[in-house]
């Protein structure tokens, strides 16, 4: 029987990760195992640097559908420090491996309710989309380069005995409203989706030597309560061990 699993919650903004990680957790607390939800991942170091750098001739974009312009860095800037945004990445990725063996010394179960490091290739891949199409800025070859090479690195490098949870809908622009939250661009949601199906296909080819179970419900528009009773049936079927 394997004494630690940790449960990855992926998926874009309003696909009802949170809810179902807390659903989960509330199952899986009969077992006797101690849990944890927590977010594992350091997407704030971006959003922090890249706050910093709209200090210096900043410029004002239009991202939420639903709210007024916000300040970004200078798209050039932006072009030439990629690198370092890339290596800002890299430092985030490996806060979250050290707080993910810390939770797992103390946790028997950690779930990851907003998508852990996935979240971070999300987020980069859709800076450069945005350089590329948007603000016109040729990327160097090198940064390209070295965006690969992190993909890569984060995939090969990611825990062994993972069970990831894949949820979309397509409602998510009602969820939206619904809840007041900010209206993702759909460029965004498209970006992100392409990245999550990438490392879905990924484990999937990987899962039996990687001991990975995947999880995808990608019409996450039922009631909450419905698609628990679907996670915990996969979890049944593939993986009984782990909360038995």
């Amino acid at each position: 029987m394997l004494k630690k699993q940790f449960i990855i919650f992926i998926g874009p903004q309003g696909a009802g990760k949170t809810t179902q990680a807390l659903f989960l957790k509330c199952k899986l607390a009969n077992t006797g195992k101690v849990i944890v939800t927590s977010l594992i991942n350091y997407t704030f170091l971006l959003h922090e640097f890249q706050d910093f750098l709209a200090t210096f001739q900043g410029v004002r974009i239009k991202y939420f559908e639903d709210r007024p312009a916000i300040k970004a860095p200078n798209p050039l800037l932006l072009k030439k420090l990629l690198p370092l945004v890339i290596l800002v990445h890299i430092f985030g990725y490996v806060i979250s491996l050290i707080k993910l063996r810390v939770l797992t010394l103390k946790y028997d179960i950690v779930i990851e309710q907003e998508g852990f490091v996935f979240r971070q290739i999300s987020d980069l891949y859709y800076l450069i989309y945005m350089l590329e199409n948007y603000w016109k800025a040729d990327i160097s070859t090198r940064s390209l380069k070295m965006s690969r090479f992190l993909f890569d690195f984060f995939l090969t490098s990611l825990p062994e005995n993972m069970i990831l949870v894949y949820l979309d809908s397509k409602n998510l622009r009602e969820r939206y409203k619904q809840r007041a939250s900010p209206i993702e661009p759909e460029h965004y949601i498209q970006i992100s989706r392409l990245v999550f199906e990438k490392i879905y296909n990924f484990l999937k080819n990987h899962a039996c030597s990687r001991k990975v179970i995947l999880i995808k419900i990608c019409d996450a528009a039922e009631t909450p309560k419905n698609i628990n009773n679907k996670i915990m049936s996969h979890l049944s079927e593939f993986s009984r061990a782990y909360y038995e």
